[in-house]
Order: C-alpha cells, then structure tokens, then sequence
C-alpha cells in the first residue's frame, strides 16, 4: 500500500508528481504484455511466440492449471540469430507475447527468461515434462509457438543430492533419478518407400521441436548436415517430435512402414504418437559412447523421412452428343489413346481410356506438360474446345491437333487437388480437369452429316464441316463446294 502521509513537506507536490509517474511506470511494466508490432519488413512466415511463467504453488515441479497461477513481472528476452534483441516483462496473465517484428530477423530465437531484484524471493523451477528450462530455442517458421516456465516462492532446487564417487556416472544407477534422451535421423525418402535404404542422403536445417504432453514446445533445434539431432539431458516423461520447416515441394513420407528403427515416424501434420522416457520403456536403452549424449539412456528410433511430392493427371473422354462442347449427365463414355509428353513434346507415359472413358497418368514429378489425345473410333472428331465455364466439364484438346495446351504440375498450381483414388505414396496431387469430348461422323443439327474420316459427302455437309472448323479456330467460314477439300493434320475432310 502507497502511504501518502510521508510527502507531507514543503515538496509535497513536486515528490507527488515524482511518485505518480513512479506508479505509472510499475503499473505498465506489470500489464506489460510485449505486443510487438507487425511490420511488412518481419518475415511473413514468422508465427507468434507465448512464454507463460507459471508460479508453482504447490512445489511438486509440474504445472497444474487448476493450482499453479500465473506469473507477472519476470523479465524476458528474445534474440535472433544475428544478435538482436527485444525486451519485456510477463504480464498479469503470466505472459510476454512476440510477434513478428522489424526488430528481429525472424525465424529462430534464443529466449531467456530472468527473475529481477524486486522479485527476489522467486527462484525458477527446475526442467520438468511441464516446464521448460529458462533458456531454450523456439522456431517460429511453421506455426505459432508457447513455451512455459516455472517459478516458486522459495523453493529448494529439485535436483537430488550428488551421490557418492561410484562407478557409474549420469544417474543410470539410479532409474528414478535417471535422464534421457531422444533422436535420430532425418533423411531424404527419394523412393518415397517409408524407410531408409542404403544411399538415401540426410536432410539437413529440418526443424525439430520436442513438446511435451501438452503439445507445449520443451526444446527445439534442427537436422545437423549428417540428418542426425538430438535432444539431450531430458526427465523422463511423455513427449513426441515435432518436424517442421520441411522445404517446398515436398512432404513427409508415409509413417509407419518397416520396423521403428528405419522408418518416418510423423504424420502428415508433423507430430509423433506419443511416446515414454523412462528405464524400461520401449525403444529406450542405456546410452553408449557413440551415442554422445550425456544422458544415461535414449531412445533412438524417432526417425522422419522427406519425400518429393508427386503428381496425377487425368480425367474423361466421351461423346458430346449435342456437340456443345460441355460433358453432359446423360453423354456416354468414349475411347481414345492418350499420351503424356513433356513441355519439349517427348512421350512420357502412354495409356488408353477404359471401359468408363477414364484415364490416369501418376506419380509424377513437378513440371509442365501436355496430353496427346489420339487413336479415336471411327467416325469420331474431336469437339469444340472450351466451351463453358468450368474447366472439369469441357474439352481440352485442339480440334485440329489433338493436342492441349501445357499445363502445370506443381505445388500452387491451378486445379490441382489432393488425390483420392491414388495410394498416398505415388501421388499428392492430381489435376482432373483434361477431358476430350467426342462428336459423332452423324451430327444431330438439321439432320446434316460430317464426315471425320475419309467419307465422301454432300456439298451443304462440307459447309457445315467448315463453319465449324472456322469458329473453332475463330475465323469467319468460306463455304467451299462438294469436290473440295479440308485439310487437317493426320485428317482429311472430303
């Protein structure tokens, strides 16, 4: 409480000034949740990071949300990998909020928290599966991040007594006092197999995070050039493994293939199923030199796979019945031969309609490419191109050629979809939007008939041939007579 009393002198009115600014400053720095501003310069993947000071009330060293309260008034720092810095204090909620800022570089960050003099009956709560130690990374590419820390009122370090000279070291004579860590490796999956096979290589700058069971981040770091990380000197508990930061084009591979000490244990969401640090566990056992860890036992199968996304193509061939270019409910299927080529036109693959007109090309790389429809019934052409306004139910194909135009296989390309028919492990995405439309040598307009191929017909059938060629290919319609002839590639129109 202020006692006001005591500025009852001559000076009363200047030291009163002197004390309301005094008690305006206390009263931000305890509000003081740092809420930094978003600028266009701050790197634009950068998320939010929350550090939550919790006081531990009853002093068992784990955080309990119905018991433990927050903590205002514990100083924090955030730096960046450059060496900047931004300052600021818990507020009366127990929190200091980053957000991306022109301040700091982005990305990772060193963060510190500190107890200050005027909070000196405070000490900080040992590392636990709840709390986190007071100096610890976060990555903040991939989403937004909380660590939470722990203060008691004066409270007696947790760490049991040293035990006596002996001759084993790290606590593995003791299993209750015992700690552990955790790794091991990331690695390219370039067959997209699941599992690591000999010549695959590492991956490296893959951001690793450890949470606890809360899914609150304990510690973080990244795949070393050699693929391998670790989190090391850790108190048995539950955790799991967060990958993030995998690079564009591509993804995790299919978790759970093999056995657990050579396969990708995240899932598509980049988290692990739980699992237990503990003398006794599965997958833990005592630590060896090779291991160079400090801790006295591990777990050395969490393991994460990075595969190159692949890709689908396909869809429909049938027979445009009312030649109005658009895929109609009642039109049947139709067949053609249909080829995958390159932006430089060499075949990739090859295949033919079934029995539904459906067609697929998958597990393909990034690139551009265009179909060949070919091979078509007799009697049949191809017909109008793009009419309509949705690309999933008109005609892709030039008339003339047979060919689309190039499209794109790749992350953020247009119509691209995940893929349901395919098995997760040969295909991501899928565009199935490339359709080719069928019209029939008998068309249903005035009774008149086309001829697609090599049959002879009257002078008014060669008209109506032509008028529909010009307005396809968007010039105005010269009306020839029965003995002449259109000229198509690969076609000849009598």
């Amino acid at each position: 409480m202020l006692r006001t009393r005591r500025l009852q002198h001559p000076s009363a009115a200047r030291a009163g000034v002197h004390l309301a600014e005094i008690v305006a400053a206390v009263l931000l720095t305890l509000v003081g949740t740092a809420l930094l501003p978003v600028s266009a310069g701050a790197q634009p993947t950068d998320a939010t990071l929350t550090v939550i000071v919790n006081r531990d009330i009853d002093q068992n060293g784990s955080y309990s949300s119905d018991i433990d309260q927050p903590q205002p008034g514990i100083e924090i720092s955030v730096t960046d990998a450059s060496g900047h810095s931004v300052h600021g204090v818990t507020g009366r909620d127990g929190r200091f909020v980053h957000r991306a800022s022109t301040k700091l570089a982005g990305g990772r960050y060193f963060v510190v928290a500190k107890v200050p003099h005027s909070l000196a009956g405070l000490t900080p709560v040992p590392e636990s599966s709840t709390f986190q130690p007071w100096s610890t990374t976060v990555d903040l590419t991939s989403e937004t991040q909380t660590v939470r820390m722990g203060v008691a009122v004066g409270r007696t370090p947790a760490e049991p007594l040293q035990p006596q000279p002996t001759s084993v070291s790290r606590g593995s004579d003791r299993p209750q006092f015992a700690r552990f860590a955790v790794g091991d490796l990331v690695w390219m999956d370039d067959n997209r197999s699941g599992v690591q096979d000999p010549g695959e290589l590492p991956a490296s700058l893959i951001s690793v995070q450890l949470l606890n069971v809360d899914g609150e981040v304990v510690a973080s770091t990244v795949s070393q050039p050699s693929g391998r990380y670790v989190f090391d000197n850790l108190a048995a508990g539950t955790y799991s493994v967060r990958f993030a930061g995998v690079p564009k084009g591509k993804r995790l591979t299919t978790a759970g293939r093999g056995q657990r000490v050579s396969d990708s244990d995240p899932d598509f969401s980049g988290v692990t199923p739980p699992f237990t640090l503990g003398v006794g566990e599965p997958n833990v056992r005592p630590t060896t030199t090779t291991d160079q860890v400090s801790a006295a036992y591990i777990d050395p199968t969490i393991d994460a796979g990075i595969t190159p996304l692949r890709y689908g193509v396909g869809d429909h061939v049938w027979l445009d019945l009312n030649s109005d270019g658009i895929q109609q409910p009642d039109e049947p299927a139709g067949s053609a031969t249909v080829s995958l080529l390159t932006d430089a036109g060499d075949v990739v693959a090859t295949t033919t309609t079934d029995a539904a007109g459906s067609y697929h090309f998958f597990n393909l790389a990034s690139g551009s490419y265009r179909l060949q429809f070919a091979g078509l019934p007799a009697d049949r052409a191809f017909t109008l191109r793009a009419s309509g306004t949705d690309p999933a139910l008109d005609s892709d194909p030039d008339p003339r050629t047979g060919r689309t135009n190039l499209f794109t296989l790749a992350q953020g390309a247009p119509d691209l979809v995940p893929a349901i028919d395919a098995d997760a492990s040969s295909t991501d995405f899928e565009n199935r939007t490339l359709n080719a439309g069928l019209v029939s040598d008998t068309t249903i307009n005035a009774g008149l008939t086309t001829t697609a191929s090599n049959h002879v017909a009257s002078g008014s059938n060669s008209a109506a041939v032509d008028a529909a060629l010009a307005s396809t290919a968007g010039v105005a319609p010269q009306l020839p007579s029965s003995a002449q002839r259109l000229r198509w590639p690969e076609q000849v129109f009598w």
